[in-house]
């Protein structure tokens, strides 16, 4: 399973994604801290507890222990992340329409 799939699995806002992005690229040494080695899993989980949204902790906290933080952007902005944001907007178009019922 890829982070794109977690991500859509998990549900995770457009909007949390992107404040998530914009945190790591203004802040150099927080990329750094979560990229560095020499800092434990433990360390870096907190970090990540103390500063993003509830709805994307868990899933920074995977990527974190698996040492692939580097890879959250390309995630976000590669083709992993355009495919997941085409998904739930047409999940989202699907479940607001009118002619929507669930099935019993």
């Amino acid at each position: 399973m890829t982070y794109g799939q977690v991500l859509f699995e998990l549900g995770i806002k457009k909007e949390s994604l992107q404040k998530a992005q914009d945190m790591l690229h203004e802040n150099e040494e927080l990329l750094s801290a979560l990229e560095n080695p020499t800092i434990t899993k433990k360390e870096k989980e907190n970090v990540v507890e103390k500063l993003f949204s509830d709805d994307i902790k868990s899933f920074l906290k995977v990527v974190c222990d698996n040492d692939d933080i580097a890879c959250f952007d390309e995630t976000i902005s590669g083709g992993q992340g355009r495919a997941y944001f085409k998904r739930r907007e047409r999940l989202d178009r699907w479940f607001c329409t009118e002619s929507w019922r669930p099935r019993l």
